[in-house]
C-alpha cells in the first residue's frame, strides 16, 4: 500500500510538472521571452539535438554533452559541471529559463535562485517517448518532438517479443578496465529480454556493476554484446567460451545504445536480429 502511494505520489507529481512547464513557457512564448536551457545530461543534450533545438542551449554538463551539441556560432559551448559537482556561479550568470537534469539528483543551490529543475529518469522504453514530448515542450519544439517520439515507439512496438524456452545467454559489456556490466534493471538488461535473451549477470542487484572475467568465463555466454573498442581481440584470448566459437561478440555504436534516447531503438533493432538468428 505504501508503495502503491508513493508511486501514485510520482505520477501526480509529474503531471502536476508537465502542466506547469506547458502553461508557464507557453507564457514565456507568448512575451517573446528566449529560452535558455542548461543540460547536466548527454542523453537529454542529444534529444534537444535530435528534435533541433539545439540554439536553446546555453551550457551544458561536460565535455560528452559539449561535443554531442558541438559548436554555434562558431564556438562551443560553457561547461558547468553534472549535478554532483556543479558550478552554481556559472549556472546562475548564464541565467537558465531552466535547468534539465536526468535521474534523481538534489540541487537545491538552485532552489534559491528560483532556478526551475525539471528531471528525467525513464524506467522502461516506452518513457523514453514520453521524456522526448516533454523537451519538446520546454524547448518550443512540440511538432518535431512528437514526430520523433512517434517514430520511435512504433518502431518499439514492431520489435518482435521472442519466447524461448531455453533463452539464448547473454552478456553485455559496458566497459573493460575493469569489466563493467548492466543488470536486467537496466533499459538496456529489458531489450535482452524481450528479444528472446537471458542476460547471465541480470538479477545482480544495481544497474551498472562491475564484474571479474571469470565470472564471465564461468557462465559461458552465448553471445556478447559490446560497446568497448577492441573487444573482439580481448574475447579472442578465450576460444573456449561459446560467444567466441560462433563468432557471437557483436559491437553495439556506444552512442546508441549506452543512452536513454530514441537512438536506443537502433541498438534494439541490431539485438533482436542477433538473437533470433542464434
Amino acid at each position: 500500500m505504501i508503495a502503491l502511494i508513493k508511486n501514485l505520489k510520482e505520477v501526480f507529481t509529474s503531471l502536476f510538472l508537465f502542466l506547469f512547464l506547458i502553461l508557464s513557457f507557453n507564457f514565456s512564448f507568448s512575451f517573446g521571452a528566449p529560452i535558455r536551457l542548461i543540460s547536466l545530461s548527454p542523453s537529454i543534450t542529444r534529444i534537444l539535438v535530435l528534435i533541433g533545438a539545439r540554439n536553446t542551449l546555453v551550457g551544458v554538463d561536460g565535455p560528452i554533452s559539449q561535443a554531442i551539441a558541438g559548436p554555434y556560432h562558431g564556438s562551443m559551448l560553457p561547461m558547468v559541471g553534472d549535478f554532483a559537482q556543479t558550478n552554481l556561479e556559472a549556472i546562475i550568470a548564464l541565467k537558465p529559463t531552466a535547468v534539465l537534469v536526468s535521474g534523481p539528483a538534489e540541487m537545491p543551490g538552485l532552489a534559491r535562485f528560483n532556478i526551475p529543475i525539471v528531471r528525467f529518469d525513464p524506467k522502461t522504453l516506452t518513457e523514453i517517448g514520453w521524456e522526448v514530448n516533454q523537451l519538446g515542450v520546454i524547448a518550443n519544439r512540440p511538432a518535431q518532438a512528437s514526430q520523433l517520439a512517434q517514430s520511435y515507439l512504433q518502431g518499439l512496438q514492431q520489435l518482435p517479443q521472442i519466447r524461448r524456452s531455453k533463452p539464448i545467454q547473454v552478456f553485455i559489456e559496458v566497459g573493460a578496465d575493469p569489466l563493467y556490466t548492466l543488470t536486467h534493471a537496466s533499459l538496456q538488461g529489458q531489450i535482452i529480454t524481450r528479444c528472446g535473451g537471458e542476460n547471465i549477470f541480470g538479477n545482480s542487484p544495481g544497474i551498472s556493476i562491475p564484474i571479474h572475467r571469470e565470472a564471465v568465463l564461468a557462465r559461458n555466454p552465448q553471445v556478447i554484446f559490446t560497446t568497448v573498442p577492441d573487444a573482439q581481440a580481448y574475447w579472442d584470448q578465450y576460444p573456449e567460451l561459446a560467444a567466441v566459437k560462433n563468432h557471437r561478440v557483436i559491437s553495439l555504436n556506444p552512442d546508441e545504445f549506452s543512452e536513454p534516447t530514441p537512438l536506443l531503438l537502433k541498438s534494439a533493432q541490431q539485438i533482436c536480429g542477433v538473437l533470433q538468428r542464434a
